[in-house]
């Protein structure tokens, strides 16, 4: 039976698959997605919910490209596709901007205000940190229903009523939220993150502007490490405070609302800082959520993204969704990803403390993310009305966005799982990839030979030809599990064979099966001037022996049937026909075999070719 295809070889998806285990949907867990590309360069660093725009029924979004100095408006359908959209920049979209004021990295963070002035037109704050000769600007643009601009206004050291300075290199506008009203005088106030605030300590800053209703500042007040503010001696060199921000609503009960702000500089692995406020703007206490304080063991970079999600678990308090950036690392000519990005979403209890955690790849959404700086999440909540929250996580590497139904049904005991990938480019260095399902919050990993870690994903260097016992427990909400598996780093191999020797050499080149490498295999046709097309029989074994009229079979039929693929002979250049793909990273499918085998058909019929046994490995 053959499948004639003119598709890419998916042979070794189907060949070396390894066995699945069924998931139990819960918390915090991505359920379905709709990505969302747009060609601006790093489309999807920021996002911003905007509510019903434009009158429709369904929320719409923000969607910031710092790099292309760019704004694009996305209206949306109810399940999160995309059913218009209006660019924003310098000169389009009704906005009239300033050079050197409308550019600077301008969408580098959006924060929706609402109708500020009471004109049913909402608000946008866009930031530009790199505006103003580096010294960052905000600009306040009022939306009309079609999302293009109505009004502007800039607000920047000396403009739009900052009185203040701003120091070069600071980044005021990298990060900002809505924080709600904190002085009392009836307008919304917005909080803008300065990460690297101080330059040569970079401990970082977020500032309280105080807004009037046309958008002008009346006030501001500033929260960093020298300031008269509970945040005074608390911050690390390097911790950037205010690469993230986000409203949390009044958690202390004074009746001033309150901000979660990210430090992902923060010792030891990043740090999101629940800052409570009085009506001045100062913070009068803070809480630090980081792996010290909560016991779990985030991936470096914690707080490079945070938004508020509401009451996710169902119990009455506020939940937090935290990002991870990637990390990638170099040794020499190799570099290869260490941890991946991540979305951590935080249940807090009604004492403000972290009562569990959710950990949620997002390479869940898209294999190809690796963003090592700042990517958008925003809180778009229930688009489509099934009683679930979206989330919008931007992918600023691929230009594009995900709108994520996200779980919120409860927990259930995990499952504990244990995936085993090489890091691409570093030789035999493995990752342990969690893939146990429901709730986890905490991790032990027994890597052998007396190794341990706490980490969700670590990493750790073997030789070629290990066998290991690697067991790991997880404990969520609703108790442990524990399991166990054997790594293999054995190498890939590829052996020729002809039976009897009656095949014509055809099957002319196999690349042995190396983990998460090119695979190719080319089936000759250049002695067979009638060829149309070239086989490939792949069987979980090699044939005793069976003889047909254009040579022997060399797989064995009663085997499993892995793949049968024709492809057509080229009519132009060389007569071979490619077979190939790329060998999953999955190192547990090392040891497995297959047998395959080359055929052609011509003008006589099937021509049966040489075979090769093939084994997965390093």
């Amino acid at each position: 039976m053959i499948i004639k295809s003119t598709a890419g070889l998916v042979l070794w998806t189907v060949l070396f698959c390894s066995a699945s285990t069924t998931s139990t949907a819960q918390t915090g867990d991505f359920l379905s997605s709709q990505r969302i590309e747009v060609s601006n360069p790093t489309f999807g660093t920021s996002a911003a919910a905007l509510g019903d725009l434009d009158g429709d029924g369904v929320g719409d979004v923000a969607v910031g490209s710092p790099l292309s100095d760019k704004v694009t408006i996305l209206f949306l359908n109810a399940d999160g596709t995309l059913r218009a959209s209006q660019e924003v920049y310098a000169s389009v979209g009704g906005f009239v901007g300033m050079p050197g004021f409308s550019d600077g990295e301008f969408g580098a963070s959006l924060a929706y205000m609402g109708d500020l002035d009471g004109d049913g037109r909402p608000e946008l704050a866009v930031g530009a940190p790199e505006a103003d000769s580096f010294h960052g600007a905000v600009w306040i643009l009022s939306l009309n229903s079609d999302g293009t601009v109505y009004d502007e206004l800039l607000i920047g050291e000396g403009r739009g009523g900052y009185s203040g300075q701003l120091p070069v290199s600071g980044k005021f506008g990298y990060a900002m939220a809505r924080v709600g009203d904190v002085d009392g005088n009836g307008v919304a106030d917005l909080a803008v993150g300065l990460p690297t605030a101080q330059k040569f300590r970079r401990w970082g800053s977020v500032k309280i502007l105080f807004l009037q209703a046309d958008g002008t500042v009346i006030g501001f007040q500033g929260i960093n490490q020298n300031a008269d503010t509970a945040l005074k001696g608390q911050l690390d060199d390097g911790a950037e405070l205010g690469r993230a921000v986000t409203a949390v609503g009044d958690l202390d009960g004074n009746g001033v609302p309150d901000l979660a702000v990210g430090a992902p500089g923060q010792t030891p692995r990043g740090a999101v800082m629940l800052l409570y406020l009085e009506a001045s703007g100062k913070a009068i206490d803070f809480d630090q959520i980081d792996s010290g304080s909560t016991g779990i063991d985030f991936s470096l970079g914690f707080g490079t993204a945070v938004e508020s999600v509401g009451d996710l678990d169902g119990d009455g308090v506020g939940d937090l969704a935290v990002g991870t950036p990637c990390e990638t690392i170099t040794i020499g000519s190799q570099s290869g990803t260490l941890h991946r990005n991540e979305v951590w979403f935080l249940f807090l209890a009604a004492d403000r403390s972290v009562k569990g955690s959710q950990r949620t790849p997002v390479a869940q959404l898209s294999a190809s993310v690796c963003n090592e700086g700042a990517f958008g999440l925003s809180n778009l909540g229930d688009l489509d009305g099934d009683g679930k929250p979206e989330l919008v996580v931007g992918d600023p590497g691929t230009n594009s966005v995900h709108v994520v139904d996200v779980d919120n049904s409860g927990f259930a005991p995990p499952v504990a799982s244990i995936g085993l990938e090489l890091v691409l480019g570093l030789g035999t260095t493995v990752r342990f990839v969690d893939r146990s399902t429901n709730n986890v919050s905490s991790w032990m990993w027994d890597l052998g030979n007396g190794v341990t870690s706490t980490l969700p994903e670590p990493t750790m260097s073997f030789p070629v030809g290990t066998q290991q016992t690697i067991q790991l427990t997880v404990t969520g909400f609703a108790g442990s599990s524990s399991t166990q598996t054997t790594l293999r780093l054995d190498p890939a191999t590829s052996q020729d064979f002809n039976g009897s020797g009656v095949n014509p050499d055809c099957l002319t080149t196999v690349y042995p099966p190396r983990i998460g490498q090119p695979w190719l295999a080319v089936v000759d046709a250049s002695a067979y001037p009638t060829a149309t097309a070239g086989l490939l029989l792949v069987y979980g074994a090699p044939s005793s022996g069976t003889f047909l009229k254009g040579g022997e079979l060399l797989v064995d039929l009663s085997s499993p049937r892995l793949l049968s693929l024709a492809l057509p002979v080229p009519s132009f250049g060389p007569r071979h026909v490619n077979f190939q793909t790329t060998v999953p990273n999955d190192l547990s499918i090392v040891g497995l075999t297959s047998a395959l085998q080359g055929g052609l058909i011509d003008a006589t019929g099937l021509v049966l070719c040489d075979g090769a046994t093939q084994m997965a490995g390093y």
